[in-house]
């Protein structure tokens, strides 16, 4: 039941389902649902676990673990005195892992949401704590772009009614998953270079934009020292005319326009054809022959691969370069894929790109 860390764009996961309830308790009481011979949710210290029927999401998307952990259909446990919930009572003083159950009922009573994160954690040093907590929601897909915008807000009005910040806690980053698998990443403070709007706020007025584009399946949009907006389209890779329709795509992304333009701004047209993902840039609908694309879609399907991705992109010396990436389906195999790989490399070949090519997933070969 243990999840992994945080990055450093997402809400911290709830980690503590590996910690002493988990492993003292019977599975049903770890997660928070009643065991019939065991103590009832209300005496169990940790965060709701069970996974919901109805957070059901777009194909082929995938919802963050703490998307289902905090669904707001789920009881929170009572906080202590300073607002808090810390599973782990061995942490120490040091990356204590913590959520705010209070502010996670605040988001759950807003419009749209779903599921509602307040997690983080802390140091605490001679009686003073330094940390911060990441705020993640699942919210409806028809949700609107002001329902999206009252989420920072309520956040770190939340927050600071709750007294989190006078104890050296505060608000770091927001992510807002949308059903359809469309989402919002960015920091709650730091506003745009115009100072008119914090960044997280203009990365939901661009999503907003994108979704009404109608372009592809899914968006999203990540806001930081980059600018990044992201098109995701399912498409037959070998189909007439798919250059065309990664193309037109990629027009409507880059026509929208941000109240204040970042310095860097990335668009990206994100194309999956079952195991195959190809990531564009503007300008390279064009830059892969339909022979290298069947060669891409072959080696997708070769026995024991899970999923290839590829992208272009430039090595130390400037040259092009197709980054490819093939993940093994099976731990303990590496799959054979030299024949086409082969293949690619000889259309790479006359096209004049280099191909950079590694399995993922799989033992590394010995050495002879």
């Amino acid at each position: 039941m243990s999840r992994p860390p945080r990055t450093t764009t997402a809400p911290r996961l709830r980690r503590w389902g590996a910690l002493v309830l988990a492993a003292s308790l019977p599975l049903g009481v770890a997660g928070c649902r009643d065991h019939e011979d065991g103590p009832t949710t209300n005496e169990i210290a940790g965060p709701p676990n069970q996974e919901s029927p109805q957070l059901v999401l777009g194909d082929d998307v995938e919802l963050p673990s703490w998307g289902y952990s905090a669904t707001c259909d789920q009881p929170r446990p009572v906080a202590d005195s300073a607002g808090l919930v810390e599973p782990d009572p061995l942490a120490g003083d040091r990356g204590v892992q913590f959520y705010a159950p209070a502010v996670e009922d605040v988001l759950c009573n807003l419009s749209g949401v779903q599921s509602a994160s307040a997690a983080g954690q802390y140091d605490e040093v001679d009686d003073i704590r330094t940390g911060a907590m990441d705020i993640g929601v699942v919210m409806d897909s028809e949700t609107s772009e002001e329902n999206m915008r009252a989420v920072r807000q309520a956040a770190i009005t939340a927050a600071t009614e709750q007294g989190l910040p006078a104890q050296g806690l505060v608000v770091d980053g927001i992510t807002i998953i949308l059903t359809d698998g469309s989402s919002v990443k960015g920091p709650a403070e730091g506003l745009t270079a115009g100072g008119a709007e914090t960044l997280t706020v203009e990365g939901i007025h661009v999503l907003d934009q994108l979704r009404q584009t109608d372009s592809g399946s899914r968006w999203s949009v990540e806001v930081g020292e980059e600018f990044t907006l992201s098109t995701y389209l399912d498409a037959d890779v070998t189909a007439a005319g798919f250059p065309d329709d990664v193309a037109a795509a990629m027009a409507e992304s880059t026509k929208i326009q941000a109240t204040t333009e970042p310095v860097v701004r990335q668009d990206r047209v994100v194309v999956t054809d079952d195991g195959l993902t190809l990531t564009y840039a503007p300008g390279q609908q064009d830059d892969l022959s339909d022979e290298v694309l069947e060669d891409l879609a072959e080696l997708s399907r070769t026995d024991d691969v899970k999923e290839v991705s590829a992208s272009i992109t430039t090595d130390k010396q400037g040259r092009p370069v197709l980054k490819v990436r093939t993940r093994s389906a099976t731990p303990a195999k590496v799959p054979d894929t030299d024949a086409r790989v082969g293949d690619l490399e000889t259309s790479l070949g006359e096209l004049g790109l280099q191909l950079d090519h590694k399995v993922l997933g799989a033992p590394a070969p010995l050495d002879s």
